[in-house]
Parts: structure tokens; sequence; C-alpha cells
């Protein structure tokens, strides 16, 4: 996980973090192995369907449950390295988690 804090104004911060491609990936299997043991797959006893078509066939689903899974990691991990204290609950105002590629998004917030 990288960490990049800019500096909007003299109250306001964004925390730009980066999660590798490899966790990620990693996470997405783990998740597609919980989804075989409790999907039905045509064609396949429950719980016997490969991975690789439960990763093809739940893609949107696996990649949307393991990019909130990871922000909701690695925000208040950022939050707590830089030792930040914010006023408002922070705010994610970009998400990049095109496939294959790091997971990147940023937080918005205030502070004192």
């Amino acid at each position: 996980m990288s960490v990049e804090l800019i500096d909007i104004s003299t109250c306001k911060r964004n925390l730009v973090i980066e999660v590798s491609r490899e966790e990620v990936d990693d996470e997405i299997h783990k998740l597609a192995q919980k989804y075989a043991e409790r999907v039905r797959v045509p064609g396949f006893r429950p719980g016997k369907a490969p991975l690789v078509i439960i990763k093809q066939r739940f893609a949107a689903e696996l990649k949307s449950e393991v990019t909130q899974e990871l922000i909701k990691r690695y925000w208040k991990t950022a939050l707590s390295d830089h030792s930040l204290r914010p006023l408002t609950q922070p705010v994610v105002e970009h998400i990049d988690a095109e496939p294959g590629n790091p997971l990147r998004f940023t937080l918005s917030f205030e502070v004192l």
C-alpha cells in the first residue's frame, strides 16, 4: 500500500491510496473461493464449479466487493499512519479499479 497526502487548503486534505495489483488479485481469488462454495452454476454440482468459471461469471460482483473491502481496510490505516484526525467522515472521491491494475482511490476530508 502506498499513500500520498495532498494539502488542498489549510483545512482540507486528500489521501491518494494505492493497493498493489497482487493484493487485489489475491483478495479476488479468496472471495471467488467463498463464492464457489455457495453459488449454483448450471452444469456443475454445488460447490464444484471451477474458480475460472466463478471468476468469469461473477467478475463484476467480485470486483465490487473486493474494492469496498479494501477501501474499508486501508482508509483507517492511512489516516493513523499520517496522524490525521478528520473532522468529518472521509469521502471517497475517485476510485480507479481497472482489472490488472493497482486499486487507487482518493479520500477527501477536513482537519483542524
